[in-house]
């Protein structure tokens, strides 16, 4: 909802709407507020489920190689990164706010502060979600790289693919940062006890187009990759089947079936989304990429997938591979 800001004679800084409110932004903050509670819960309740069986598959007895420090990277940063991104959803700014016929009246003091913390926690938002992307895709590849016998070629396809995607990704992100720079500030949040709470500046139209490009480079990857790990599984003659290699085809089907419809998500809402929805679920989709992730290396530890891992040749690239 695009609003008109001028100085109001009390030195406060007055936003007026076209319009008063309506029920249907609250909404839209609630929903929004909602789902990215969930995720966050997903994220900490899974950490604590797992912390045991990550302690016994990575912490003892072994030493730190390739896998273990991009398991703890994508899983640490998750846990870690995502304390300032829940500031930006629920923390409240030190604004006031006044609402009369239709005009938001905020602290002069304050305002560009406000502005200026929103974008500073959601450009810090966004370059966590392009973070994490990027070391839930290097476990991928590793995971590829590893079935394929430590295939050489498929590495460096899997990294020129990666760099092709992400290097999409980033072109996009760019540009719709100096799209933003170019457009009217937008606030799409609740109110409570006189606050702001939260930081929602929604995104343009504009914006929107590139957001979808960003999730469908991402898709186009996880898709690709998704095929490689089939390929080679069905491949695989009777007696190679089963064992590690069903829990590598069974966790990363999930992985791809859930990836796939929140990635859809994401597209669908830049594209044909209110602005305060737009990209909404984009914090879920990164919390259960990470999440799901390190299921899956956790899950490819399990000492009795080890008998298996050495009959296969996998034990060495899996468990002590330097790459």
């Amino acid at each position: 909802m695009c609003f008109d800001i001028w100085l109001a004679r009390n030195g406060a800084v007055a936003i007026r709407f076209p319009e008063a409110p309506t029920a249907v932004e609250l909404r839209d903050a609630v929903v929004r507020l909602v789902l990215t509670t969930i995720a966050f819960m997903i994220l900490y309740y899974d950490f604590g489920l797992t912390f045991g069986v990550e302690v016994e598959r990575f912490w003892e007895g072994r030493r730190l190689n390739a896998l273990s420090c991009g398991f703890f990277l994508s899983r640490y940063m998750s846990l870690v990164g995502h304390v300032p991104v829940m500031y930006e959803f629920y923390g409240a700014p030190s604004i006031h706010v006044w609402v009369l016929y239709g005009t938001v009246i905020l602290k002069s003091a304050s305002t560009g502060a406000y502005l200026h913390r929103c974008h500073s926690l959601q450009t810090f938002h966004q370059l966590l979600s392009g973070f994490a992307q990027v070391t839930v895709a290097a476990l991928q590849i590793f995971r590829v790289y590893a079935i394929y016998n430590s295939s050489r070629r498929i590495l460096y396809a899997l990294i020129g693919l990666c760099l092709t995607s992400f290097g999409v990704a980033m072109w996009a992100i760019v540009v719709s940062w100096h799209l933003g720079s170019d457009t009217s500030p937008r606030v799409v949040g609740l109110r409570e006890s006189g606050k702001q709470i939260g930081c929602n500046l929604g995104q343009s139209k504009g914006q929107g187009h590139y957001v979808a490009i960003i999730w469908g480079s991402f898709l186009a990857f996880d898709a690709i990759v998704f095929a490689m790990t089939i390929s080679r599984i069905r491949g695989l003659g009777q007696t190679m089947r089963g064992g590690v290699f069903s829990v590598i085809l069974r966790d990363g089907t999930l992985y791809f079936t859930i990836l796939l419809g929140f990635h859809l998500a994401n597209i669908l809402t830049a594209l044909l989304e209110r602005p305060a929805l737009r990209s909404i679920s984009v914090t879920a989709t990164n919390i259960l990429a990470t999440t799901l992730m390190s299921r899956l290396m956790l899950n490819i530890r399990d000492p009795a997938l080890l008998h298996n891992l050495c009959l296969n040749g996998l034990s060495e690239v899996l468990y002590n591979s330097q790459m």
